[in-house]
């Protein structure tokens, strides 16, 4: 009986083996296509987010290149406007020289033009003072003349050397007068002189 029981125990066995695997071959085939179809699903989504990151990648590489070219014009247009304030500023600089510069050379003809004023207003003084000492020098010989002719003999004689004596230092003062007249006089006219010429 346990012989008959150990044998029907095995064609039980053997009578569910096959189902058992038949159960667990189709659960395998199922698990392998499951697993074939997530391959598949994440072979697809590889590949969109290959495609999405080349994408990215272009569209990165174009918005670089976008800036760059910008960053280079930027650069261009910095340096351009920096090398035109520096040529203003070199400009203003040479400008304020020639501002300074033509301050001084104003100043400088100022003061030549009041110092020529004064030698003017000189002149003119001791040229109404030689005019006065001329005309008067002018009446001398004449009021010799007169004095001659109403004074007696005797006395004129004397008067007469007098006069002479008086009419040579007259004469002598007017020789050495003369040139310090014409040297102030061509001093205080020459630079009007020579603008007119």
């Amino acid at each position: 009986m346990s012989g008959l029981s150990a044998a029907g125990a095995c064609m039980e066995h053997t009578e569910c083996a096959p189902p058992r695997r038949k159960d667990l071959t189709n659960s395998l085939e199922r698990k392998i296509k499951h697993l074939e179809k997530q391959r598949q699903e994440l072979l697809d989504v590889n590949q969109q987010w290959d495609q999405q990151f080349r994408n990215m990648k272009e569209l990165y590489e174009r918005k670089v290149l976008e800036l760059k070219t910008k960053l280079a014009a930027t650069e261009n247009t910095h340096t351009l406007v920096k090398e035109q304030k520096q040529s203003v500023t070199e400009g203003d600089r040479q400008l304020e020289k020639e501002k300074d510069s033509l301050r001084k050379e104003l100043q400088a003809l100022k003061k030549e033009n009041k110092l020529l004023k004064e030698n003017n207003a000189l002149a003119n003084r001791k040229k109404e003072h030689y005019a006065c000492e001329i005309k008067r020098l002018n009446k001398v010989p004449e009021q010799v003349k007169q004095g001659e002719s109403t004074r007696k003999p005797q006395q004129e004689v004397v008067n007469h050397h007098r006069a002479r004596a008086t009419v040579r230092f007259l004469l002598l003062l007017l020789r050495m007068l003369s040139p310090v007249y014409t040297e102030h006089l061509a001093t205080a006219y020459k630079p009007y002189l020579v603008r007119t010429l």
